[in-house]
């Protein structure tokens, strides 16, 4: 397929209109010159709530905005209704509990270009409640931030929020994301995997950077009990869902997460009276490795679309 030689960022969105306000702003802030950009939202709220919002950011926008309506909640449904009206050959995500720095296109595509990278990421900063008692390790937790990692060619890949993909350079398989992980994340893990089969290179930029607003329900216990469950349960899982199937991978997974309950579930429950401080980051390896055993199908929590708890 021929696509047009600009950028499409796409925003999926779902029930968080401040936050879209927010993320689409920081897109008009872009320093990015070289070629024309374009912004695709999708709203993946039933009711399509986001129209008028959307409606007029674009009116005063210096880049084309369009709005699709994905009805049917779920990330791989947001995502590849906005692709699919996205024309541009480099796609860019963004959520819409992210905003990015002005340089984040301009310091993506560079890596992106100069490397011939099929994708390209950068760091993500948390932005958390300052005055819990837990607040280092939350933003721990939920930011992406890897100072081992210079600016070019990398041997791994993150999450499809904040980053750029050429997708003139790599088959895309059809649809993109996969319907099957609409509510339990990991659709693009699968997505970026099959790039790196067929030889597509990764990138990392250390030079930008993009801020995500954690919500207070996500700043719990319970939150981070889920979340780290389900991504425990991602590489047993990579050895079921990205084919073929692993059976030795499945138990090595097994195996170490096993581990990891019988040993880190205890202090959890002794730190969260004796050193509450510490709480949940034992906490988020216990459950971890408690989804690394129980990762079948039953066991997925529903973290995205309508299923979210």
């Amino acid at each position: 397929m021929t696509y047009e030689n600009k950028i499409s960022i796409v925003v999926p969105t779902y029930h968080r209109p401040e936050g879209l306000s927010k993320t689409l702003e920081s897109l008009r802030a872009q320093d990015f010159t070289e070629l024309p950009i374009e912004i695709v939202v999708a709203d993946n709220n039933p009711g399509g709530d986001e129209l008028c919002l959307v409606s007029e950011f674009a009116n005063s926008a210096p880049m084309a905005v369009k709005y699709v309506h994905a009805k049917v909640p779920g990330v791989s449904n947001a995502r590849n209704a906005a692709m699919e009206q996205a024309t541009g050959r480099y796609i860019a995500f963004l959520d819409d509990d992210q905003y990015a720095a002005p340089n984040w296109l301009s310091a993506l595509y560079a890596v992106l270009t100069e490397n011939a990278c099929c994708a390209v990421f950068c760091k993500t900063l948390a932005c958390v409640d300052e005055s819990s008692p837990h607040s280092l390790f939350l933003k721990q937790f939920f930011s992406r931030d890897r100072p081992d990692l210079g600016t070019g060619v990398i041997d791994r890949f993150f999450g499809a929020g904040n980053s750029l993909i050429d997708r003139g350079a790599i088959l895309m398989p059809k649809p993109a994301f996969n319907p099957a992980m609409n509510e339990t994340g990991g659709e693009d893990d699968i997505l970026f995997d099959n790039f790196r089969k067929q030889g597509g290179l990764m990138g990392w930029s250390k030079e930008t950077q993009v801020f995500e607003d954690i919500p207070a329900k996500r700043q719990t216990a319970k939150y981070i009990r889920v979340r780290s469950f389900a991504f425990g349960q991602g590489p047993t899982r990579m050895n079921v869902d990205l084919g073929p199937f692993n059976l030795l991978g499945i138990v090595k997974w097994m195996s170490i997460g096993a581990v990891q309950f019988v040993l880190f579930a205890p202090i959890a429950a002794l730190c969260r009276y004796l050193k509450p401080r510490l709480y949940l980051h034992y906490l988020s390896k216990a459950s971890a490795g408690a989804g690394k055993v129980l990762w079948q199908k039953p066991f997925r929590p529903k973290l995205y679309g309508a299923g979210a708890s």
